[in-house]
């Protein structure tokens, strides 16, 4: 039985209408694959086309001829557009808005001009051939193989419509019917049968193609995954051995600068060995403080190479923390006295004196903010307030306000403080220098030592306010803290022409306990004391308050203590007229009060003190040591230490040196090697080695051997003992560090004996 070609009609749209919900439900799936879309639209409009010739006897006049053919083209053209996306090409659109353009205006001539329902099947069978033609032609062109299957499908579904349709326009053109539905010829059937096979084998080859696409993006995302990884390897190559590169010069660096270092120290350690007067030790030891200022910032640069890479150790140690702020205090004195700015250490609130910190650190933050501070005022002062108590696990919280009266910080400086190598403008690093460093190590120290820092307040011209909280243990000592063997005068004075320090001492002292009376010029010959303070920074040392200050003190107290500028100079008649004062120079801390109520009661002792480093050396007195060292200034220094503790010396200028006179030398001749690791010829780390492992050295191969290097970076003690050392100590060289190790390694060499 032959169906009639509305019921096909029919039947095909019922087909279309599957097709194109699957192809809306392919969407759906696959939305990030742009194609998908305009095929399932496609579909859409496809099926609207076919309902469209169905009805369109209902459509009013002209309009059944134009809005049926005009839908079912489109559909047609969202094929073409969206083969161009699934290819990844742009479609030339001026080309198909002419063949748009074409279509639409002949089939408007063959409706109102030259009115043929045969022209107008004839053109629009032709004009959705042409489009599946191009359509196949931007495949086979764009798709460069990806997608083989589908385009297959496509082929058969083009060679099915183009040669049922080419029959379809012969019969047309030559039959009776004036439209589709009148067309009952098996032929015009089998051409709406076609369509319905075609739009079923077009959307398998769309779901293969979108699974095409899908494995095309995956084997692409493979191999770009693959390329990355290749680059990141590389990228990683070239990092390790930048990072390398950087290790050595830092390592480099380190050498060429702690050595000379290690020679200025040395050389100011045996100074302060020698017979002194209160002035040229004092002087000493603030060229000793600063040396180990200048130090430190060498250390800041080694110290942020650390932080980058994650290696910044934190080593706590038992110290005394006023011990400790004196000492950095005093290190800015010489710097202070070059311009009117006034250094006020305040420690009224520290209740804990005897810590385990690392002092290193905690030295690097104060010497990082106080520098900044005095850096960055021209006039006025600086101020370091620290103050101590236990939180609810135990812990010290230390905390410690640094504020300044300098140029301040403007809001867009605030936000570049902690960026690594940033100054707040360009102005500023002209007029004051600096790498921008301080503070971004200053900030990942204190973290590590769990705390933090803040800018807490800053004004332009006003100065700038910081506050950083570290973490600490408290040591308990036993009847040793300082202050219990501490004799305090009971009626003390003090004369200060500076509010800021008058208020710091009177706190200090009413937080300990004591009293303080205040002096000025019309009072101070009034009553009778027995510790009379006098703080001389501002008066004029020509002037007759100069003189009457000091001869009315020592007239009206038992003890007279001076408080003077480290650049002062004092008239040779004023010299002797004080020098049985006690003479302290600015800054003036709480260890420096603590230290002159300590002086009475280390005077009345009826033993002489001995030395714990005396003591101690003693038991290297004898001891034959080789000594390695290529630098003149280091090897005055290394002997001198070791003449003074009584060891017997003699000096390699090279590695090869120190083969030498062991091959010389008995067994007995040297106990110990003292082995610098960056030497001419042949370094510390070959010639030790060599002594450990080759047969003309065996009577040496137990030797201790000692590193002293200027190598200061992460990994360089470990390369030390990887190479056979047996201890290790960086330069600069501190006496008692050396002594200790060496007397560790005899220990040590005694007992393995």
């Amino acid at each position: 039985m032959q169906l009639s070609t509305s019921t096909l009609l029919l039947m095909s749209g019922i087909g279309v209408i599957t097709s194109a919900l699957s192809l809306i439900f392919l969407w759906f799936a696959n939305k990030d694959i742009k194609a998908v879309r305009y095929w399932a639209l496609s579909a859409c409009f496809l099926l609207a086309g076919l309902l469209l010739f169905k009805g369109k006897g209902d459509l009013p006049g002209w309009l059944k001829y134009i809005i049926p053919n005009f839908v079912v083209q489109t559909a047609f053209w969202l094929i073409l557009y969206g083969t161009y996306q699934a290819c990844e090409q742009q479609i030339h659109k001026p080309t198909l808005f002419n063949f748009i353009f074409s279509y639409a205006a002949l089939h408007i001539i063959f409706i109102f001009v030259i009115p043929s329902y045969q022209f107008r099947f004839t053109l629009g069978v032709l004009t959705a051939m042409t489009s599946l033609i191009w359509m196949f032609w931007g495949l086979h062109r764009y798709s460069y193989g990806k997608y083989k299957i589908s385009t297959r499908l496509i082929f058969l579904s083009i060679s099915i419509l183009i040669s049922v349709s080419l029959v379809t326009v012969f019969d047309v053109n030559w039959g009776d019917a004036n439209t589709l539905h009148q067309d009952e010829s098996l032929k015009a059937q089998w051409f709406i049968i076609s369509m319905f096979i075609s739009q079923l084998l077009f959307n398998f080859a769309f779901a293969i193609m979108v699974g095409e696409i899908r494995h095309y993006k995956n084997k692409l995302s493979k191999e770009q995954l693959v390329n990355m990884n290749i680059a990141l390897s590389k990228e990683n190559e070239r990092a390790e051995a930048h990072s390398k590169l950087k290790s050595e010069f830092l390592a480099n660096m380190s050498h060429e600068i702690r050595t000379p270092i290690n020679g200025v120290i040395g050389c100011l350690d045996l100074l302060q060995s020698t017979k002194l007067s209160t002035q040229q030790l004092q002087y000493t030891e603030l060229a000793h403080a600063s040396a180990n200022s200048l130090l430190g910032v060498i250390n800041d640069i080694l110290d942020f190479s650390k932080i980058e890479s994650g290696k910044l150790a934190i080593n706590p140690e038992q110290i005394d923390l006023l011990a400790l702020l004196d000492s950095v205090a005093k290190s800015f004195a010489i710097e202070l006295s070059q311009k009117p700015v006034t250094l006020y250490v305040d420690c009224h609130q520290v209740m804990h004196h005897t810590l385990l910190l690392d002092p290193v650190r905690l030295r690097q933050i104060l010497n990082n903010l106080l520098s900044n501070a005095i850096k960055f005022t021209k006039q006025g002062h600086v101020q370091l307030s620290l103050s101590s108590q236990k939180n609810t696990q135990g812990k010290v919280v230390l905390t410690a306000n640094v504020s300044d009266t300098g140029v301040g910080i403007s809001e867009q400086g605030q936000r570049k403080l902690f960026n690594a190598f940033s100054q707040c403008d360009a102005s500023t690093t002209r007029l004051f220098g600096g790498t921008g460093l301080g503070l971004v190590i200053v900030k990942r120290l204190c973290k590590l030592m769990g705390g933090d820092i803040e800018l807490v307040n800053s004004e332009l011209d006003k100065g700038s306010e910081f506050v950083f909280s570290i973490l600490v243990d408290e040591v308990h000592i036993q009847q040793a803290d300082l202050e219990q063997s501490m004799h305090v005068p009971n009626n003390i004075a003090l004369y200060s022409p500076n509010d800021t320090f008058l208020t710091i001492m009177q706190n200090q002292f009413k937080s300990r306990g004591f009293s303080l009376s205040v002096l000025d010029t019309k009072n101070i010959a009034k009553n009778y004391y027995d510790l009379i303070i006098l703080d001389l920074v501002n008066c004029k040392e020509s002037g007759l308050e100069y003189t009457f200050l000091i001869e009315s003190a020592k007239s009206h107290a038992d003890e007279v203590c001076v408080i003077n500028a480290v650049n002062s100079e004092l008239s040779n008649h004023l010299k002797l007229g004080i020098t049985e004062c006690s003479i302290f120079y600015h800054p003036f801390t709480c260890y420096d009060l603590m230290q002159l109520f300590s002086k009475k009661t280390l005077q009345e002792t009826t033993e002489p003190l001995i030395l714990k480093e005396d003591v101690s050396a003693y038991s290297l007195h004898g001891l034959k040591v080789l000594l390695a060292e290529d630098n003149k200034v280091n090897q005055l220094v290394a002997t001198k230490m070791l003449s003074n503790w009584g060891v017997e010396f003699v000096i390699a200028n090279s590695g090869q040196e120190v083969l030498n006179i062991l091959l010389k030398t008995k067994p007995n001749d040297f106990d110990m090697i003292l082995m610098d690791c960056q030497m001419p010829i042949l370094d510390g780390y070959q010639t030790t080695k060599q002594i450990r492992a080759a047969q003309d050295y065996a009577s040496f191969k137990n030797i201790p051997i000692i590193a002293l290097t200027a190598n200061a970076m992460t990994g360089d003690k470990e390369k030390c003992l990887e190479s056979g050392m047996s201890g290790y100590v960086s330069k600069p060289i501190e006496a008692e560090a050396l002594r200790q190790e060496m007397s560790n390694q005899l220990a040590s060499s005694l007992n393995q004996g």
